[in-house]
């Protein structure tokens, strides 16, 4: 006599089911996020522009490590002019840069958010430094 048994196929069932329709864990802890110089909220931003008032200095292409601890590093390509023999006539260029956020500050809403923005050339460029500077909720 064959006998079928369910039971077992059925009990799986019930836990896949249970695995995929059971409430998900959400943190409530805010994101942190980067003012820009404009004062706008960003998340891992992909751009970060350093002259606000030409925008003839900005780094692109950022790949973040690390947001959301006290400090966060990218990597991507920094564009600058050399404003020779002034800024709205000088020569584009552009290298490998890193930037930094670190420090904190609260934004509208509770929104936690750096405070301070450094970049670092990873090569001699145009005799520039690295330079740090406060980006400040608006």
């Amino acid at each position: 006599m064959n006998v079928l048994h369910y039971g077992k196929p059925i009990a799986v069932s019930i836990v896949l089911l249970a695995a995929v329709f059971a409430p998900q864990h959400v943190s409530s802890a805010p994101v942190m996020v980067l003012p820009d110089c404009t004062g706008k909220l960003q998340v891992r931003p992909s751009q970060v522009v350093f002259a606000c008032g030409d925008g003839n200095f900005f780094a692109h292409g950022l790949t973040w490590s690390n947001w959301g601890a006290n400090t966060t590093s990218a990597t991507g390509t920094g564009q600058f002019t050399d404003c020779t023999p002034n800024c709205a006539q000088g020569k584009p260029h552009s290298a490998r840069i890193k930037v930094i956020a670190s420090g904190r500050q609260m934004c509208a809403g509770g929104r936690p958010a750096y405070a301070n923005v450094t970049f670092a050339w990873f090569s001699p460029v145009a005799g520039r430094p690295p330079f740090s500077m406060r980006y400040l909720c608006k």
